[in-house]
């Protein structure tokens, strides 16, 4: 019986070296009892970490695009007010009457130098149409004759304008009140040494002149056989 004993003791005390050798990796002891089934804890793997980058983090800078601004395209209109062209009639009517008296001052001219040269050109600053033609004969006919048409003495030679008769329906033409002194003559010779051929007699006479617009101006185109006034031995034409 104390065999027995010690031996039941033995096998005790061997139990746990037994469990002891098992838990460092042996087999199992079929003899031992089985150990829980039991699976241990899932352990998760641990995050990744990633490194940061060694250089500091670029940070992108902000395009800063500038506002497109639209404009609306401004057109600057400039309205020009029309011109008005005032017409002013007393202004032609007194050039009317001026080109006629330079026309009369031009024939003087012409008749009392007579010339066949340029005799074209000197006409048209005289007189134009039917009165053109009556001159031209007249000093054609002085340069054949060597004569000449000069103011006596004293010498008197003018025109003045009374009246200027313009309308607007016939803007061309126009019909001018004048008076004109004279004491002209038609001599012969050189002068200091002429000879009256014809005329020099003073007298003033009035009449109405037509004239008409031409290139060379306002110039007397009609001779007028009758006058409204006739005053022999006066310098002057009474008030119309």
């Amino acid at each position: 019986m104390k065999a027995s004993r010690v031996l039941v003791v033995v096998v005790m005390a061997l139990v746990p070296t037994a469990a002891a050798c098992n838990d460092d990796g042996d087999s199992a002891d079929p003899t031992l009892p089985p150990r829980s089934t039991t699976d241990p804890p899932v352990v998760s793997d641990p995050p990744v970490t990633t490194a940061p980058p060694t250089d500091p983090p670029t940070t992108p800078s902000p395009t800063t695009e500038a506002p497109t601004t639209t404009s609306a395209a401004t057109t600057s209109t400039t309205t020009t007010a029309p011109t008005t062209t005032v017409f002013d009639e007393a202004a032609l009517e007194a050039q009317i009457g001026a080109d006629l008296i330079e026309a009369n001052r031009r024939s003087g001219e012409l008749v009392a130098a007579p010339t066949d040269v340029d005799l074209d050109a000197n006409l048209a600053t005289a007189a134009a149409g039917r009165l053109g033609e009556l001159l031209r004969a007249r000093i054609l006919a002085l340069v054949e004759s060597g004569n000449r048409v000069v103011p006596g003495n004293p010498p008197y030679d003018e025109m003045t304008v009374d009246r200027v008769d313009w309308d607007a329906s016939r803007p061309d033409e126009a019909w001018v009140l004048v008076c004109t002194v004279d004491n002209l003559q038609e001599v012969s010779g050189a002068p200091g040494s002429t000879v009256v051929v014809s005329g020099g007699e003073l007298a003033a006479r009035r009449f109405d002149q037509h004239v008409i617009r031409t290139p060379g101006g306002w110039l007397p185109d009609q001779f007028q056989e009758t006058y409204l006034g006739l005053w022999r031995g006066e310098a002057a034409c009474p008030a119309p």
